[in-house]
């Protein structure tokens, strides 16, 4: 894909995290463009709150679990290390798995063995941020091993999106409350 197409899909995205600042309906669908734009084939946008309190807000398709899996969906999504790993390195900060955790680590990791390969996920590139009311905001989008892992273009691509999700975070807090 080239560069111009990749930055017309982040141009669109942006304007699409604003306009679901103001109308929630809009974040559906949101997962899979990110993933699209970024070359991927999969993303996720949660919250994980006080007392292990996780909201998944939107999501590609490959992370829907059934019914009865979803306690186990649950509890890998609160014991991510992806997600404990990128706070500790820095909110706001763009990550990518090698940052986070070595390749062996990682596929010797519960984590990996248990939950990402079920979902034919490897590689990450993302980051936490302020989610309001003290919960973290997690921007994860994620390939399989068998389509390598992500480079500087692809951290430079996400650090064009993170500020304008976060202010669009912000803002529909902020609507929210007015309403």
């Amino acid at each position: 894909m080239s560069q111009a197409v990749i930055d017309a899909r982040l141009s669109g995205l942006i304007g699409r995290f604003y306009e679901a600042a103001v109308d929630d309906a809009v974040w559906t669908g949101i997962a899979t463009e990110i993933s699209e734009a970024l070359e991927s084939t999969s993303a996720v946008l949660k919250l994980h709150g006080a007392d292990d309190d996780i909201r998944l807000l939107e999501h590609t398709d490959n992370l829907l679990v059934s019914d009865d899996r979803q306690s186990w969906a649950t509890d890998w999504h609160k014991r991510d290390l992806w997600v404990a790993r990128s706070a500790r390195f820095g909110v706001s900060r763009i990550v990518t798995d090698h940052d986070l955790v070595s390749p062996a680590e990682q596929r010797q990791s519960g984590f990996y063995q248990e939950w990402l390969r079920a979902l034919d996920i490897f590689y990450m590139v993302g980051a936490v941020f302020p989610g309001g009311d003290g919960a973290l905001g997690v921007l994860g989008i994620h390939r399989p091993a068998r389509a390598g892992a992500y480079a500087d273009k692809d951290r430079h691509n996400v650090s064009i999106l993170l500020p304008h999700l976060q202010r669009a975070f912000w803002l529909s807090g902020q609507f929210s409350k007015a309403a």
